[in-house]
């Protein structure tokens, strides 16, 4: 019961499990210095990727219904179709600016920013979820309380009945 009143908590306050983990103290400050001097890269990144990944992503929701494909196919289209991407950018940099080298350091900037770009939506996603988490618990918010509380009590059921398997 304790389950399912948790499990409940968690979609009203539209939150994950992982979200009410111990965290080490202010590591969600620590981070952010991080996240604002790499913010440029992870621009760059946004404007040279999104399409052709928006494109895959788009083509591999519709085509395929098995879920636990759409890693893999993205993964292996976009390894296939992302060289020829940044050779086309390549091109139009060269073409736009008249200069080799510019756009010789724009084509080695183009896969590090897809691992960025990548990487940090997930990152994106969790420091979105650990602000909203650190703004209800500063609102003192009763449901974000008791879900706190009842995950407590299910860890401590777990633990007791593991101790006791043992």
């Amino acid at each position: 019961n304790d389950t399912k009143d948790y499990g409940k908590l968690l979609e009203k306050l539209h939150l994950r499990d992982w979200i009410l983990r111990k965290r080490i103290l202010g590591e969600w400050w620590l981070r952010l210095p991080g996240a604002l001097i790499l913010l440029p890269f992870w621009i760059l990144g946004a404007i040279v990727n999104i399409l052709p990944l928006g494109l895959i992503k788009l083509v591999n929701t519709h085509l395929i219904k098995d879920r636990m494909l759409h890693a893999s196919i993205q993964l292996g289209v976009s390894t296939a179709i992302m060289p020829f991407w940044y050779l086309i950018l390549f091109a139009l940099c060269w073409i736009f600016t008249g200069k080799l080298w510019i756009a010789a350091i724009f084509l080695v900037l183009c896969y590090p920013s897809l691992l960025l770009y990548v990487r940090s939506r997930v990152f994106v996603i969790k420091m979105y979820n650990r602000s909203r988490r650190f703004f209800l618990k500063l609102a003192g918010n009763p449901l974000l309380k008791k879900a706190e509380s009842l995950r407590k009590d299910i860890l401590n059921i777990i633990e007791e009945n593991f101790s006791q398997s043992k």
